[in-house]
């Protein structure tokens, strides 16, 4: 319609300018291509058309740009560039051929065989001689009742074995109320004084073993 009037007008393709028509940017009616200004938006045609012209110039300078800047980081900066293009430009130097005497004729290879190792090796050290064990004078001892046998002189210490009534152990010379016991050469523990004697239980004294 007239924007002025507000008359229906009719858009006969056939009608409009050289260039035809082509629906405005704004409100999709369809205007004349040479036209600067929307008849019925007022939308300013030339300018939008000038926006875009220069947006798409802009993003063309961009992508040449972006894509020089990443070619000229992965050559190294402007030296690696310049590499890169002599490199490129560069031709492979020809290499004359120079034939080769037969297997036969050709010089064999000497091998050198390696030289002795002449250095001493150190013998292993030894051992020192571990001391003899040195067992005390042993005298045998019956036990009176039921004895623990502990790790070291003292109540406290921990029980480690039982003697039964009757029992019969070898001991050394009793220290602050306790007598080492021994057997087969080795100590085992610590009785005390008090739990052993000198001479045998009688058998009908003994309990009775399961």
């Amino acid at each position: 319609m007239c924007p002025k009037c507000r008359v229906p007008l009719t858009q006969n393709p056939m009608q409009a300018g050289p260039h035809g028509l082509h629906p405005c940017a704004h409100c999709a009616k369809l205007i004349d291509r040479d036209a600067d200004i929307c008849p019925f938006c007022g939308y300013h045609v030339r300018r939008a058309r000038a926006r875009r012209r220069i947006l798409a110039i802009a993003a063309v300078v961009v992508v040449v740009l972006g894509g020089g800047t990443f070619g000229l980081v992965r050559a190294g900066g402007v030296a690696g560039l310049g590499d890169w293009i002599a490199r490129m430009t560069a031709t492979d130097p020809i290499v004359p051929t120079i034939p080769q005497a037969p297997l036969a004729e050709r010089e064999q290879p000497v091998f050198a065989m390696p030289e002795p190792d002449l250095t001493p090796v150190a013998e292993p050290a030894r051992a020192a001689p571990t001391a003899p064990v040195v067992v005390p004078p042993l005298v045998v001892r019956y036990a009176t009742g039921w004895a623990n046998i502990r790790a070291s002189r003292g109540t406290d210490s921990t029980a480690i074995g039982v003697l039964r009534p009757g029992d019969t152990v070898r001991v050394a010379t009793p220290i602050g109320g306790w007598w080492a016991v021994w057997r087969d050469g080795v100590r085992v523990g610590f009785v005390a004084a008090d739990l052993l004697r000198t001479t045998p239980i009688p058998p009908d004294s003994l309990p009775a073993r399961p």
